[in-house]
């Protein structure tokens, strides 16, 4: 089970600096495509909601060097979404990890059973093993789409939390 998910830390957004005398000009716009996988039926409101994107079977979904982009948010009133901008339209895969203990990582209990959530794009069903890419995989045509993801937990308490 611990082959479920495994997910690193997102690059941070930069802002261009320039003009007269050190003046900041404004941030880049956002791109014309756009997939935001949004977290559905989070428990609470701990720690980050945590996602990387594949774009072929290779790697999926444990594989980090294997992922096209990963990127992460916090968590507010049971809501989070990570955002993956600039992608060029194709097939791709989501896998989500609820960490609520912010620890970079998926946290066990007894016998392998994950203590935090986690999801996959398409929503397959998830028996002992992590789905295949072609069960989590969708289209993307370009533009902006939301992909929803829904959070599954196995039960028991969450990992300690902080608020």
């Amino acid at each position: 089970m611990r082959s479920v998910i495994c997910l690193v830390l997102a690059t941070a957004a930069a802002f261009v600096r320039g003009g007269p005398a050190g003046a900041q000009s404004a941030p880049p716009a956002p791109s014309p495509n756009r997939i935001e996988a949004k977290a559905v039926n989070l428990r609470d409101s701990y720690g980050s909601f945590r996602c990387a994107i594949f774009n072929s079977p290779d790697g999926f979904p444990e594989n980090s060097d294997k992922e096209v982009a990963n990127a992460h948010a916090r968590v507010a009133d049971r809501q989070a979404s990570c955002i993956f901008e600039g992608l060029p339209p194709g097939s791709y895969a989501v896998v989500a990890l609820h960490d609520e203990n912010d620890n970079d990582r998926m946290d066990y209990g007894f016998m392998g059973i994950p203590l935090e959530g986690y999801g996959f794009s398409s929503d397959p069903t998830v028996y002992l093993r992590a789905p295949s890419f072609d069960a989590a995989k969708f289209d993307y045509r370009g533009g902006v789409l939301t992909v929803p993801i829904r959070i599954h937990y196995w039960g028991g308490p969450p990992p300690t939390a902080a608020p």
